[in-house]
């Protein structure tokens, strides 16, 4: 059986600019977070 190991680094968010936990929603990121996916 073959496997697979991904490896994923998210961007900034408002909440995580804010200091506040998060995990259980789906938030936008801000620009600061879209800009390295560029």
């Amino acid at each position: 059986m073959k496997k697979s190991l991904v490896l994923m680094r998210h961007g900034e968010t408002v909440f995580n600019k804010r200091k506040r936990i998060q995990g259980w929603v789906d938030l936008s990121l801000t620009a600061l977070g879209k800009e390295p996916a560029k």
